[in-house]
């Protein structure tokens, strides 16, 4: 499971990620924090490396 979230969302709370993603058991699962973005600015703010991260979770996790 990808996680992607801004730190400074203010309708649902960076925290709410962590513990998310914390509570996912398993390896299977990532991480992506957008530094200062705001709800639903992660692609924006993170630019290239927001679609870089999710194909190669993609590609990591779906047959080829």
């Amino acid at each position: 499971m990808l996680f992607i979230h801004g730190t400074e969302d203010d309708f649902i709370p960076y925290s709410m990620a962590l513990t998310l993603y914390e509570a996912k058991p398993g390896d299977n699962k990532q991480l992506l924090s957008a530094e200062n973005a705001g709800h639903g600015q992660s692609s924006e703010v993170l630019g290239e490396t927001y679609w870089e991260t999710v194909f190669a979770f993609l590609a990591e996790y779906l047959p080829h």
